[in-house]
């Protein structure tokens, strides 16, 4: 979990809080083998169902603004998007 937490940029209590729903909910299962000291993150079957539908929604919208925007237009949003991140870190 101290991975997940590191790689997203949050302390590892702020992730432990956000998974929790996800864990009762049975999408995400908290995994500790014996005598480890830390657990492992893995999604559950139910939750890759619904990660695989969620990504396939997210490819169907970005197909819609991409074709909306055209080449140029999509090239100037993505421009804009990376030049943000680049000022907001």
């Amino acid at each position: 979990m101290c991975e997940v937490a590191e790689a997203v940029g949050v302390e590892r209590s702020t992730l432990a809080r956000t998974i929790k729903p996800l864990v009762k909910e049975g999408y995400v299962a908290d995994v500790k083998p014996a005598r480890a000291r830390n657990s492992r993150l893995v999604l559950t079957e139910k939750g890759e169902e619904v990660f695989q539908e969620a990504h396939r929604l997210w490819v169907q919208e970005q197909d819609k603004v991409a074709s909306e925007l055209g080449p140029v237009g999509e090239k100037t949003f993505s421009d804009f998007l990376q030049m943000m991140g680049r000022v907001s870190a």
